[in-house]
């Protein structure tokens, strides 16, 4: 239900920014201590290579939403025994790019232009285990490019990675 909320807000552009200056490397950390539990409880391990003390002018409430979703779906959709990468650094052009990855069964094509969709499930079943709704990263994308950003997804060799550039 809050997922939905959110996309009607956004889709009428009714989503309130709160925006400061915050240390974002502190928050991405944060969110990574958070699922350490659930990671190792679904037996896979979490790995953070986070650059210390990175400040960032947005929302950081929507930030950490974003970090979520990403880990959320890592942590669901990983193989067992995988480890789950977040990475943050700032770029040659200044921005935060934030890398979130993990091994997965085969992709295809189609299934990774899809991801992004509103209410698309790469395994349509609902008893799959994993619950959802398909809103995740359609909600992270509009996170992202409200912070003037971008996420995108690259698959390769079984390794599935979502970069968010801010």
């Amino acid at each position: 239900v809050t997922e939905l909320l959110y996309i009607a807000k956004s889709d009428s552009n009714e989503i309130r920014m709160e925006r400061s200056e915050f240390d974002i490397s502190n928050t991405v950390s944060g969110v990574c201590l958070n699922f350490e539990a659930l990671a190792f409880e679904a037996e896979r391990e979490l790995i953070a290579d986070i650059s210390p003390r990175l400040k960032y002018f947005g929302d950081e409430d929507r930030i950490k939403q974003l970090i979520t979703i990403l880990i959320d779906n890592a942590i669901k959709y990983s193989i067992i025994g995988s480890q789950i990468s977040v990475s943050m650094f700032r770029n040659n052009q200044n921005r935060i790019k934030i890398c979130v990855s993990n091994r997965c069964e085969n992709m295809t094509e189609e299934n990774i232009s899809k991801l992004f969709d509103r209410f698309y499930r790469v395994d349509p079943s609902r008893n799959s285990g994993t619950g959802g709704n398909g809103l995740g990263l359609n909600i992270a994308q509009s996170i992202a490019e409200t912070h003037g950003g971008s996420i995108n997804v690259n698959y390769n060799h079984g390794i599935i990675s979502f970069v968010v550039v801010l």
